[in-house]
């Protein structure tokens, strides 16, 4: 693996099928390492992925028609002090796996630690399997019973793993542009890891604390996003939907420079401002626009929006609706 960052999107939609295969091994090494990998079957192999990686730490999030998947001892060694995770995300499919004697058939939504020195067999039916990487120190003096973690199927009920699996798509989406993201997520991943590989009491402490906070902050902001028309669209409401105190909600902000109620104000001011400063949405009435976005008194919205971008709505359609704007 490079020693810089590496960021990509992958697909083999528009390679000739006698390349495909071939594309798919190489641009998946980039993150996890040399692997074998063979289509199963007579259709013609597809495969997408998106992968990000830094030194010591990469994540593939990888949808393929049905394949077999293996790295052999020699291939192994390579990663002599790694842990190799596996996600099978919900409603994609089965995927089974084998090391040593122990052969694991995922499910929809379960998980599997396993060890990287040793041989791993898979075999996938057309399943989302997200996979990473991560060397075994970094998890030194954290888990009760680390033999007993590795290799044991991790149910899709387990809390951590919801929050897991929202993160590698923080990973996913901000590693480029997040410097500070490139140091941070590592430790959050193994934190996460460690909670439902059976942490140490403060090794526990630490991961929710820190890691478990960390996903959880970023899978509310998330589901904010998604419900900004919800008129009751509160920190009880998301503690909720989340399983957490409103407290706790508010808290999380806290830690993160702000509130609950600015950072949803916010969203929403940006969701409007979006929409007035669109031209192919002009015909739209700003009142209309208004609600849309969450906000239920003009006055309260007027203000907020003259405040943070020092202009009126008004003043922002005609500027976006001028010609030769791009």
């Amino acid at each position: 693996m490079s020693e810089e960052l590496f960021s990509a999107h992958f697909t083999t939609a528009e390679l000739p099928e006698a390349d495909r295969l071939a594309a798919h091994r190489e641009f998946f090494k980039n993150a996890m390492g040399p692997v074998d990998i063979q289509a199963v079957g007579d259709t013609a192999f597809q495969s997408k992925l998106r992968l990000s990686a830094v030194p010591g730490f990469g994540v593939a999030s990888v949808f393929t028609s049905p394949t077999t998947v293996g790295r052999r001892p020699a291939q192994s060694n390579e990663a002599e002090e790694s842990l190799f995770f596996l996600l099978v995300r919900p409603g994609s499919g089965a995927y089974q796996v084998t090391q040593g004697n122990r052969e694991i058939d995922l499910g929809n939504g379960e998980a599997v630690v396993l060890r990287g020195n040793e041989p791993i067999s898979g075999i996938n039916e057309t399943a989302r399997v997200d996979t990473f990487r991560m060397p075994v120190s970094l998890f030194d003096h954290l888990l009760a019973d680390f033999d007993g973690a590795v290799g044991r199927s991790v149910p899709a009920s387990a809390p951590a793993l919801s929050l897991l699996a929202s993160y590698i798509e923080t990973i996913h989406d901000e590693l480029p542009r997040s410097p500070a993201l490139r140091h941070l997520a590592p430790l959050h991943m193994r934190d996460l890891m460690t909670v439902f590989m059976g942490a140490t009491r403060d090794a526990e402490m630490q991961a929710m604390g820190r890691g478990v906070a960390a996903a959880r902050l970023r899978a509310i902001k998330l589901d904010m996003a998604r419900h900004l028309q919800r008129a009751d669209l509160t920190a009880e409401r998301v503690g909720r939907d989340h399983k957490v105190s409103a407290r706790y909600v508010q808290k999380l902000f806290e830690r993160d420079g702000t509130t609950f109620n600015n950072y949803l104000s916010d969203l929403r001011l940006e969701e409007a401002r979006r929409r007035i400063s669109n031209p192919a949405l002009a015909h739209f009435p700003i009142t209309e626009i208004v609600f849309d976005a969450g906000f239920n008194d003009l006055s309260t919205f007027y203000r907020l929006f003259r405040k943070r971008f020092d202009a009126t709505p008004s003043d922002l359609r005609a500027a976006a609706c001028e010609p030769g704007t791009p």
